[in-house]
């Protein structure tokens, strides 16, 4: 929300929650607007183009699907949705829309990923073959204890928590998307702990981890190239204060830092 004041040509037009006193209290707080109880209704008032939604995982997907039908763009946090019809289904209703639709994956738009990536399509590592990234969040960093416990409102454990940002951070730096995947959990629903190795579309492997067991375990991502490698420190992390280094021959050099 404080975001959205500092961007030009926004502001905060509604807030839609379940109880119709935490939405007011929302706007109060963060400059305005309407608050609201009913999503149906907030859907109704023209002064709403573009809706967020950060609600529990399973709710994803129906209130995307109404808002894009409404003809709202759409930014919804990840996971987009729990199965692989309900998202097709839902860039489908925003292409017969002709609006837009994004999924809430900020890991790739820190500096340290954007100059990683550019140096990928450059070639300054050569031809991308390996990487591997980490991310763990931690049930004294997050209260998992309220809507993340239920698994009906949740869908699943960790990997629906934040290991999704490992997957699209994965396809963004390597510029291919993932198309086989053999995992491991440890447990059959509502894991903590997930692994899995991957292989793009282009034939690049990456092997990856999820979990919820505690925070601040290396956040650490790497793509190994045939010319070099590229490992940023803290680049899975939600905090700033990460960096890309590039590894060659040649030496070392620092590529981008995230410092906000």
């Amino acid at each position: 929300a404080p975001a959205l004041e500092e961007l030009e040509g926004s502001h905060l037009s509604a807030v839609c929650s379940r109880s119709l006193g935490r939405a007011s209290e929302f706007v109060t707080k963060h400059g305005g607007g309407e608050a609201y109880d009913g999503y149906a209704a907030m859907l109704a008032d023209d002064n709403v183009d573009i809706v967020y939604i950060a609600s529990p995982n399973s709710l994803h997907f129906e209130q995307a699907m109404l808002a894009l039908e409404c003809g709202k763009h759409v930014l919804v946090e990840k996971p987009m949705a729990l199965s692989t019809a309900d998202g097709l289904a839902m860039v489908r209703a925003a292409e017969a829309a002709g609006v837009c639709l994004g999924v809430g994956f900020h890991l790739r738009h820190k500096a340290s990923a954007i100059a990683a990536r550019e140096a990928i399509v450059d070639g300054r590592i050569g031809e991308v073959f390996y990487a591997e990234m980490a991310i763990g969040a931690g049930k004294g960093l997050y209260p998992y204890d309220t809507w993340r416990a239920d698994p009906a409102l949740a869908g699943g454990g960790s990997l629906l928590h934040q290991g999704t940002h490992a997957v699209d951070l994965a396809a963004y730096l390597c510029g291919s998307p993932i198309v086989e995947v053999s995992a491991m959990m440890d447990a059959a629903a509502d894991e903590d702990v997930f692994v899995g190795s991957c292989r793009l579309a282009d034939g690049t492997l990456v092997q990856m981890a999820s979990h919820s067991r505690r925070p601040g375990t290396r956040p650490d991502w790497t793509v190994f190239g045939a010319g070099g490698w590229i490992v940023a420190r803290g680049g899975t992390a939600p905090t700033p204060g990460d960096s890309a280094e590039l590894h060659t021959d040649d030496g070392a050099s620092v590529l981008g830092t995230s410092s906000e």
